[in-house]
């Protein structure tokens, strides 16, 4: 299917004991891989999806280590990556209506509250990391950057050395690499971009170098064409610079500004 940074991804078939037969996507770890942390990263990410069960969340169906490769079998989304989707319809001049975009947007909402109501921080959310089925529905994928947190703590602090998704991160990320529930918030606030963008990379011709600054200075992306006020609003409400402002992962299906369809909603 593609290849990755520490394994390829194969589209395979799966036989249940009860004779019935799935498409699977499955996960390889390179077995030459000289990075010593792959291989207890690839079972953490592992462990993390054994905690999910949501319609929303990629479903893991079982794990290989007996042999190499090691694999990681999970559902299989057939549509695959939101952003690569998203790319290709711009690509075929194919034209989402806001109701299908918001539908997007909740599903995406759907499965991240879920995670929050659990603790974890899924620290790596964007289009590219939300896979998509035969039916459309929307899974949140990738969980290598996952991490769960105590019950008496609201945040977690990463290694300087670890490479980190610049364009999706909170500033408060950037600058302590402290990550809590509410960075999570940020992420979905640029996810929402992407989709009305049809994928565009998050402050196009802004460098690495300078970003974090002039995001502390005040940038923030701008309303993409054919965006509704309202729902730019919200977005904006995700980047708000005190993270305790910023809005909480709920679903709400009944909300009339989304034609019907959810969003996150400040608590």
């Amino acid at each position: 299917m593609q290849q990755g940074n520490f394994g390829d991804f194969f589209r395979g078939r799966y036989t249940e004991i009860s004779g019935k037969q799935l498409d699977v996507a499955i996960k390889t770890l390179k077995s030459e891989d000289d990075d010593e942390k792959a291989p207890r990263y690839f079972l953490l990410e592992a462990q993390i999806m054994m905690e999910f069960k949501h319609d929303n969340v990629l479903r893991l169906i079982g794990v290989v280590t007996s042999e190499k490769p090691w694999c990681i079998v999970t559902e299989l989304c057939e549509l695959g990556d939101l952003r690569s989707l998203l790319r290709k319809l711009k690509q075929e001049q194919f034209v989402l209506n806001v109701e299908e975009r918001l539908r997007m947007m909740g599903n995406i909402a759907a499965g991240m509250h879920y995670l929050a109501t659990k603790q974890f921080i899924h620290r790596d959310l964007a289009a590219r990391n939300c896979l998509v089925d035969s039916n459309a529905i929307i899974k949140i994928g990738d969980f290598g950057m996952t991490r769960q947190i105590l019950e008496d703590e609201d945040y977690y602090f990463v290694d300087k050395d670890d490479a980190l998704p610049l364009r999706w991160m909170a500033i408060e990320s950037l600058d302590t690499r402290k990550f809590t529930l509410k960075t999570d918030v940020w992420s979905f606030g640029v996810v929402c971009h992407e989709i009305f963008t049809y994928g565009d990379m998050p402050y196009k011709g802004v460098s690495n170098d300078v970003l974090p600054l002039q995001l502390m200075n005040g940038l923030r992306l701008p309303i993409p064409d054919d965006c509704p006020d309202n729902v730019y609003a919200m977005m904006r409400t995700c980047w708000y610079e005190n993270p305790d402002e910023r809005p909480s992962f709920k679903y709400v299906p009944s909300d009339p500004c989304c034609n019907k369809s959810a969003h996150p909603a400040v608590s």
